[in-house]
C-alpha cells in the first residue's frame, strides 16, 4: 500500500481518538514493516506537531461572516459591520477578563 495513503490512514485513526499504539498495531496488522511503521508515525506525529496559524485579517473576515450569519437584517454597510465587530471583540475581550479576574479571587480566597 503507498506510504502516503498509510499516513493518512494513521492521521484519521488518531483523530478519531484512537492511541499511538492501537494505530502502529493497525500498521502492522495491515502488513507494514516495523521499520516503516516507525516512519509513518514520525511522519504523523510530526504534522500534528507544527503549529496551526491564523492571519488577523483571516480572524477579522471570519468574524465579519459569523456576524452577516447571526444578524441577516443588519445593515451591510461597513461602518455599522465594523462597529458589531468592536461590540463583539470587546465582549470577547471582557469575558475574558472576567475569566481572570474569577480565577484570581478564587486562588486568593480559597
Amino acid at each position: 500500500m503507498d506510504k502516503q495513503k498509510l499516513i493518512t490512514i494513521a492521521k484519521d485513526q488518531l483523530k478519531g481518538g484512537i492511541g499511538e499504539d492501537q494505530v502502529r498495531e493497525l500498521l502492522t496488522y495491515r502488513g507494514v514493516e516495523a521499520n516503516d511503521v516507525a516512519e509513518i508515525m514520525q511522519e504523523v506525529l510530526r504534522a500534528e506537531t507544527q503549529p496551526v496559524t491564523a492571519e488577523a485579517e483571516d480572524v477579522v473576515q471570519k468574524a465579519d461572516m459569523v456576524i452577516a450569519e447571526l444578524i441577516p437584517d443588519a445593515p451591510t454597510q461597513p461602518e455599522y459591520i465594523k462597529k458589531e465587530r468592536n461590540i463583539l471583540l470587546l465582549s470577547i475581550a471582557a469575558l475574558f477578563i472576567l475569566l481572570i479576574t474569577g480565577s484570581v479571587v478564587y486562588y486568593f480566597y480559597f
